[in-house]
């Protein structure tokens, strides 16, 4: 990829929000939303997948706090309840840079202990009967499903998004895309860092955001979906109230993506 979207809060925007609490935490990150996901909801198959940079993750000290609980949000919708599908770092009892699969009121965690200012390729895959989650092609954590899975809840899907204005997700993201089948480890391998033929996965693909630049015609407010299905997202701000203050798309072209 030539860029990445930057998730860290736009240059200056330094405002408390509007109950005037300052913990100093990811205030003000930027996020990106995907409302009426129709497509997204009962997949008979599916794999979400894309390429991650943490910044820095939470203090190991915030996990007792329930308002921080060291969460960032990575992919899908927190709402404060279940979510039909959430991805994110740390919890009230996981380390800030482990992973937790959220899907209902069932958690799981993920093997794999990530690293700060690094770039990593991480996938999820649902052929029907069983979930798998890769980190730079290699699985780290399996279990059985049956039936259908929904990667939005209640038509709602997010990139960075938590429930509070302190879970902001630290960090930078590029190559989101989202399959209507299940990727085998060796085709999420050879596609880690760009995907080589758009055209002919296009009957295959839900949504594709390769987040190198804002969207045209867009005023800087959206990050198009290449796959053609509509599924634009746009950004906004973390908890953040102040209408004043207009969020926009800030891509970071200074990257070097070296998967390990």
């Amino acid at each position: 990829p030539v860029g990445a979207a930057d998730f860290r809060p736009m240059p200056g925007d330094n405002a408390l929000d509007a109950d005037g609490v300052d913990l100093g935490i990811n205030r003000n990150n930027l996020y990106y939303e995907l409302r009426d996901a129709d497509n997204l909801e009962n997949l008979d198959a599916c794999t979400i997948e894309g390429l991650v940079y943490v910044d820095s993750f939470k203090d190991a000290s915030e996990r007792g706090d329930g308002t921080l609980a060291g969460i960032s949000s990575v992919w899908g919708y927190e709402a404060g309840s279940d979510s039909d599908f959430l991805l994110r770092f740390g919890d009230a009892s996981i380390s800030p840079d482990r992973l937790q699969l959220c899907l209902g009121d069932e958690k799981y965690i993920i093997d794999y202990t990530f690293r700060e200012k690094q770039w990593y390729h991480i996938a999820m895959t649902f052929n029907g009967t069983e979930i798998i989650f890769y980190v730079n092609g290699r699985s780290r954590f399996s279990m059985q499903h049956s039936g259908t899975l929904n990667l939005s809840t209640a038509g709602n899907f997010n990139l960075g998004q938590s429930f509070n204005q302190w879970r902001g997700f630290n960090g930078m993201m590029s190559e989101v895309r989202i399959w209507g089948v299940a990727r085998t480890s060796r085709e999420l391998r050879d596609n880690a860092v760009s995907l080589a033929d758009l055209n002919s996965s296009r009957d295959l693909l839900l949504a594709y955001w390769r987040m190198n630049e804002a969207m045209a015609g867009s005023d800087g407010t959206k990050i198009e979906d290449v796959s053609g299905n509509g599924n634009d997202i746009t950004v906004a701000r973390q908890g953040a109230s102040d209408g004043s203050i207009v969020p926009k798309v800030i891509i970071n072209t200074d990257i070097d993506i070296n998967l390990r």
